[in-house]
């Protein structure tokens, strides 16, 4: 068993519980509120900001072999377009969950062993393609493209590349020597990613959107 594959061993049933928040739920049933997919857009756009700091911080110290098989960078506007965000989105504050999941990332992509960067980046990485190739059979509609961006073979393409880092970085004997360490900071972002997606309805969106239907 590769180190990926014992790591999703771990991370499993968090994974279970991100399908079952109420963000992604809407997702699936083409119910999103414009006011939900508005703050996730918001809160994701600046995700991938600071996900892009910390990827380049743990590049450097990544080993040339590993770099040049690097696949092209991936943006993820499109993922986004397929919400249909108001384009004037207006005042939208970074949630505290956000805040804190990227000052945790920051964090581990600033220490002298790349492998904890990698690990702390990594769950968002694979559980956007695992989610999108779980619900592969769902049609949502205007949402479609979410699920096409993310079970796509570019954004695969990205997720082989974190898990190549993990299986080929170090040695067996390495990896079990810091075993510890490397799944505390995994299971620890693999939280987050719940966290992330439990804050991305903000609190009474169901409201305003059970009252619009009861005004319909």
């Amino acid at each position: 068993m590769q180190i990926h594959e014992r790591l999703q061993e771990v991370s499993t049933p968090i994974l279970r519980d991100i399908l079952t928040t109420p963000f992604l739920q809407g997702l699936q049933a083409g119910t999103l509120p414009q006011r939900v997919r508005n703050n996730y857009v918001y809160q994701d756009d600046y995700y991938l900001e600071q996900f892009e700091a910390a990827t380049a911080l743990i590049e450097a110290r990544l080993p040339d072999w590993l770099l040049c098989q690097r696949p092209q960078i991936v943006f993820e506007d499109l993922a986004h377009q397929a919400l249909a965000p108001s384009e004037n989105v207006g005042p939208v504050s970074i949630n505290q969950d956000n805040q804190t999941y990227v000052t945790f990332l920051l964090a581990q992509a600033k220490r002298p062993d790349p492998m904890c960067g990698v690990l702390a980046l990594l769950p968002c990485t694979e559980s956007y393609y695992l989610i999108a190739k779980t619900l592969e059979h769902t049609r949502t509609g205007t949402y479609q493209g979410w699920l096409d961006f993310y079970r796509g073979a570019d954004y695969h393409h990205l997720v082989t590349w974190y898990w190549q880092i993990v299986d080929t970085l170090y040695s067996s004997a390495q990896i079990e020597a810091n075993w510890d360490v490397y799944c505390a900071i995994y299971q620890r972002a693999y939280q987050a990613e719940y966290d992330f997606w439990l804050a991305a309805w903000p609190e009474g969106a169901q409201d305003s959107a059970d009252k619009k239907r009861i005004e319909s």
